[in-house]
């Protein structure tokens, strides 16, 4: 359509593509300014990583602390040398690069030991090896039990403690079933869990009672430092810990119990991943209930077959004919056994 001068009308491309298409686009939202809200301001977000290291921090800690207690049997020729033995393993993880020290109890027996350690997992374990590869007269060495980031330790310091235990009446069976050794198993950690608490405790009163005694004396000897060893056998106030003492018997059945793992399988759990049949790829074995082919096509599993076992007339399952075990034995009839198959790795 021309216009009353002759020329034609111009039009607005644009604008005719604006009203073809209109796309609603969400507004930007108005930025909030925090000064406005006054004391009402959005919450910081925090992750769990930072509660845990709030935490750590509050505790006064590097990393978190485990506590093992493990019951064993020697052969040492008192308590001086058993003292000896495990103070200077603990010192020597103590002195080499450890994230939290080792802390713990040893509790002596003639015939049998207690020894409770506190510390970092790698400290823990590195102590274990420690122990193990040295060359002492233990014997059967049973972990008691394991416990993860504990609340606090019981010492803040290694320390020892012999006396002797009361005799138990009551005949241990070592036979006994699950109920029955668990509830001696759990006697045994509570009588050490109380005695552990009776020497704390009178440990922090004698630790108060010298803070005193040194703030009276001279700066000069104010400025000696005592062992960090200590030793209970000869005060006075081991009458009142004999009370927590747990007896031989009870010791004794601990050792020899089914139900307790031994601390050389403990130590080797320490830094292995256990692989589980569902990462595997093969079929797993369903118990009682399992077929004889599960258990063949488990058994050709390290030779790389991937056919199935094979059935006869009889209905007897044997072995896949490629499985390497079936072509050195043989047919069951003397004729020669198949070649092997070829497989698209061979070629």
């Amino acid at each position: 359509m021309a216009t009353t001068d002759g020329s034609m009308p111009t039009v607005d491309v644009d604008a005719v593509k604006m009203r073809a298409v209109q796309v609603n686009y969400p507004k930007k939202k108005p930025r909030i300014n925090l000064e406005q809200l006054g004391e009402v301001k959005e919450p910081e977000r925090r992750s769990m990583y930072q509660v845990m290291l709030q935490n750590l921090k509050a505790a006064n800690r590097a990393t978190f602390l485990h506590r093992i207690i493990y019951v064993g049997e020697h052969r040492l020729a008192g308590y001086e040398p058993a003292k000896e033995l495990f103070a200077a393993i603990i010192s020597q993880c103590n002195e080499t690069y450890c994230i939290e020290r080792l802390t713990g109890f040893l509790l002596y027996y003639s015939r049998h030991f207690v020894h409770m350690v506190e510390g970092d997992e790698d400290n823990v374990n590195k102590h274990l090896r420690l122990l193990l590869a040295c060359e002492a007269p233990l014997g059967r060495t049973k972990l008691l039990i394991h416990v993860s980031n504990i609340n606090q330790r019981f010492f803040e310091e290694w320390t020892s403690y012999t006396d002797a235990p009361s005799k138990l009446l009551e005949r241990l069976d070592v036979d006994a079933d699950l109920q029955q050794s668990g509830r001696c198993i759990y006697n045994c950690i509570k009588k050490l869990y109380a005695l552990m608490g009776s020497l704390a405790h009178d440990l922090l009163g004698e630790s108060a009672d010298q803070q005193e005694d040194l703030a009276t004396l001279p700066s000069a000897e104010n400025s000696l430092t005592s062992s960090k060893v200590f030793s209970y056998g000869s005060l006075g106030v081991a009458d009142a810990h004999r009370f927590f003492l747990p007896e031989y018997e009870l010791l004794d059945f601990v050792v020899q119990s089914s139900f307790t793992m031994p601390l050389q399988e403990y130590s080797e759990l320490y830094g292995v991943v256990p692989m589980r049949d569902i990462y595997k790829g093969g079929r797993r074995l369903r118990g009682d209930r399992a077929t004889e082919a599960d258990r063949l096509q488990i058994e050709c599993g390290p030779c790389r077959t991937t056919s199935s076992p094979t059935t006869c007339s009889s209905g007897r399952t044997s072995a896949p004919p490629s499985c390497p075990r079936r072509r050195a034995s043989g047919n069951m009839q003397g004729r020669p056994a198949p070649p092997p198959a070829r497989s698209a790795c061979s070629k």
